[in-house]
């Protein structure tokens, strides 16, 4: 078996640049370190049009334009099937997500029950009704 530090050498010769990628495990075991390659290393490592890639391409230079236009092609073609009903929803999401502005009046009748009550500003169920009746709010809004 090759030692440790033998298979280290190989690892670090492996993982430069100008490596070759091919190790017998006979030239290995015989003389710890060497590396040898069947083949001339241009063609070990690939053509010089082919780069090694190690993550940082541009993502858009993975797809080819061809490929982008079908998927334009698809958004266009969800966005006309489904646009009234994306339109609806968005009007209902509008409609209940808007919260009006409390009246100043009910505001400061509010803050002045607030400021009285303020160790425990909880109003009880016959307050919640006093101060509907007295703010014109619902007992959902107090």
């Amino acid at each position: 078996h090759p030692s440790f530090s033998s298979i280290e050498t190989q690892f670090r010769s492996l993982c430069k640049p100008s490596a070759v990628s091919a190790i017998s495990s006979s030239s290995a075991a015989s003389s710890p370190g060497a590396v040898t390659s069947p083949l001339p290393s241009h063609e070990a490592l690939g053509s010089s049009d082919e780069e090694p890639s190690y993550g940082d391409d541009d993502p858009s230079e993975i797809y080819d334009s061809s490929s982008r236009v079908p998927d334009n092609e698809l958004k266009e073609m969800l966005r006309k099937k489904y646009s009234g009903y994306l339109s609806s929803l968005k009007k209902e999401f509008l409609k209940t997500t808007k919260k009006g502005k409390i009246p100043r009046d009910a505001r400061s009748t509010l803050l002045v029950w607030w400021n009285s009550h303020y160790q425990w500003p909880y109003p009880t169920e016959e307050e919640k009704i006093k101060l509907a009746e007295q703010t014109g709010l619902d007992q959902k809004q107090i």
